[in-house]
């Protein structure tokens, strides 16, 4: 009886579902409708739903914990990423003028930030992740500006022999900074050392970086920017067997032989036979590489810019023979207003004048140099032989000053007033700034044969003579060398050095060969004059090349 009475009522049922105006358009919409649970309908649909929050909130708790691991590992970053406070220019100035804060600062947001850069952007599309993206990422640091900043830094190192410790530690010749490089500053100048071949160098600063003590929170810093020292060790062993090798065999073998042979071998070689290699390299308290960085080998490897480095370093016996004298005599207007005048050397004949350029005058240079365009100044012109562009690096950023600012006009009186020399075919003057590791290697400011190549020097004649404008003070380094007179002179801010390049005759003086030796901390900001032969027709005396400098 009760089977029947359901049976009816399906009958029933069914019935008014075929009756019904509504229609589903399938079987899917009508299950939905009718056999998906609803929680607020029943009691244990709202216990249901009590447990699925419970399982929610499970889930969120451990986003945050992992969010606040994120978090913890930033604040840790940026409490350590620490820095004095910039509240003007100058005083940024004073902090990037220094070598290792310079290079920190490149390393970091060439290679740290990027990787900081994944973790905020990660599922976060907020106004200030557009504005970073759009605004911000643009202007970061490309790889030839990280390569740059290394050349300058190894430069550094390498012209002024600085030693790996003292460096790191922010030691430099004259100066000491209270910034120290990391373990991954330190891996990433070994590094670059070896990518340039200079295994000596590349082995000390590996060996530097793996004897020291881990980083405070560095394990957060390897979950996020990876190991510094990942293949830190391997690269040691490298270069041990490198530079053993190539003093064994040099120069029979060719630099990226033995280097790809000693790869090879290493690479057949099981881990721990490299880590045996490297612990007893590391507790040896004075390795081959520290062995083999003294004054012989160093002349040996850079003997053909010994007599630059020599310079630099403060190896030039003092002059202390010449006097300092006021000039009355060069022009007119000197009898009013005599110059200051330092004998440098008679023969060849090289003065410094004091006292020629006021701070004004300085600040009104620089605001048109910037003002203007600068443009980067290379070391030489690009060639079509890939191996000489590798030379190729910045040495400056420079601007070439119309001679219709007032400024210029003033410098060129007092060029005259100074030298004696017509200047009136050529009234430009060129403007440079010299940053760290800024150096220019030994070189002539004469053309003599190059001249025929340039059309527009032709119409003004060689370079007969030079002055130099000092725009400002250097910390430390940056001085204008004379190799072959074994004079060096430092730079001070509103004096001029002054030199000739040629002798009476025309003919090339090689005495006049100059560099400038490296900025070691600070800028080195100058004008430079070259004054052209032409000009000089009725105003240079006619006397033949003294015997006793040829």
């Amino acid at each position: 009886m009760r089977i029947a009475f359901i049976y009816c009522i399906l009958i029933i049922l069914f019935t008014n579902c075929q009756s019904n105006e509504y229609s589903y358009a399938d079987y899917d919409e009508y299950y939905r409708e009718y056999y998906t649970e609803m929680y607020s309908t029943t009691v244990m649909g709202s216990v249901k739903l009590y447990k699925l929050e419970q399982e929610f909130m499970q889930i969120l708790k451990k986003s945050t914990i992992e969010l606040q691991k994120q978090i913890n590992m930033i604040q840790i970053y940026l409490k350590y990423f620490k820095r004095p406070k910039c509240s003007n220019q100058n005083e940024c100035k004073k902090y990037v003028a220094k070598p290792l804060n310079a290079f920190r600062l490149m390393r970091r947001i060439h290679q740290d930030w990027p990787q900081w850069l994944k973790l905020i952007k990660s599922g976060n599309e907020a106004d200030y992740i557009k504005q970073l993206e759009n605004e911000i990422v643009p202007k970061l640091p490309e790889s030839h500006d990280m390569l740059e900043m290394l050349k300058n830094l190894h430069r550094v190192e390498t012209t002024y022999g600085i030693r790996v410790h003292d460096y790191a530690n922010g030691k430099m010749p004259k100066t000491q900074s209270n910034w120290t490089l990391t373990v991954r500053d330190c891996v990433t100048m070994g590094n670059y050392g070896y990518q340039i071949h200079d295994y000596q160098r590349a082995g000390m600063w590996y060996q530097y970086a793996l004897n020291q003590r881990p980083e405070v929170n560095g394990e957060s810093y390897k979950q996020m920017l990876g190991d510094p020292l990942d293949h830190a060790r391997l690269k040691y062993a490298q270069t041990i067997l490198i530079h053993a090798e190539v003093h064994r065999n040099e120069p029979a073998l060719a630099m990226q032989e033995i280097r790809d042979e000693v790869e090879q071998v290493l690479s057949e070689v099981d881990a721990k036979s490299i880590n045996d290699l490297v612990n007893d390299r590391l507790h040896q308290s004075v390795t081959e590489f520290e062995l083999n960085d003294n004054q012989t080998t160093v002349y040996n490897r850079y003997k053909h810019r010994w007599a630059h480095m020599s310079g630099c370093r403060g190896m030039f016996r003092q002059h202390t023979n010449l006097v300092c004298r006021y000039n009355f005599t060069t022009s007119p207007f000197l009898q009013l207003a005599p110059m200051k005048l330092e004998e440098i050397s008679l023969d060849p004949y090289i003065v410094q004048y004091h006292d020629v350029l006021s701070d004004n005058e300085i600040e009104d240079l620089k605001r048109e140099g910037i003002k203007g365009t600068m443009i980067n100044g290379w070391t030489s012109l690009k060639s079509s032989n890939a191996t000489e562009n590798e030379s190729r690096t910045i040495v400056a950023r420079v601007a070439i000053m119309s001679p219709s600012l007032e400024i210029v006009q003033r410098i060129n009186r007092r060029i005259i007033d100074m030298t004696g020399f017509n200047i009136e075919e050529s009234k430009t003057i060129q403007l440079a700034a010299f940053s760290v590791g800024g150096f220019f290697m030994p070189h002539y400011d004469y053309l003599y044969d190059r001249l025929l190549d340039t059309d527009v020097l032709k119409k003004l004649g060689d370079r007969v003579a030079s002055v130099i404008f000092y725009a400002g003070d250097v910390t430390e380094g940056g001085a204008t060398n004379f190799p072959r007179n074994q004079l060096v002179v430092q730079p001070k801010k509103g004096s001029a050095l002054f030199w000739y390049n040629k002798f009476d005759d025309g003919s090339p003086d090689p005495r006049s060969l100059h560099s400038i030796c490296p900025v070691v901390v600070g800028s080195r900001w100058t004008i430079t004059k070259w004054i052209h032969q032409d000009s000089q027709m009725f105003l240079q005396p006619c006397s033949l090349q003294p015997s006793s400098s040829t």
